[in-house]
């Protein structure tokens, strides 16, 4: 559902900048996808203490599945962060 573009850093301590992005595709009503965004907000905010410093990533939502769980989203992109290697620990 969620896929993942990132540019690791070469130096410095910044913190990471993440960006979102949910296309019309995914649902025409702005309240359906200002929910994701929101669900998706809140599960980075847990994880900011826990990813490398100076990344700058863009999380994209590709499938359109309105009716998607927290559980599920968070599920998704912890497994997407820890495969491109960009959070750490458990």
């Amino acid at each position: 559902m969620l896929s993942l573009k990132f540019l690791k850093p070469s130096e410095g301590d910044e913190p990471p900048k993440i960006g979102l992005v949910i296309s019309k595709k995914f649902s025409k009503r702005a309240t359906d996808r200002n929910l994701v965004k929101r669900r998706l907000r809140a599960i980075m905010r847990g994880m900011l203490p826990r990813m490398v410093a100076g990344v700058k990533l863009v999380v994209i939502v590709s499938r359109p599945e309105v009716d998607v769980s927290f559980e599920s989203l968070r599920h998704d992109l912890l497994e997407l962060l820890e495969e491109a290697g960009i959070i750490y620990g458990n």
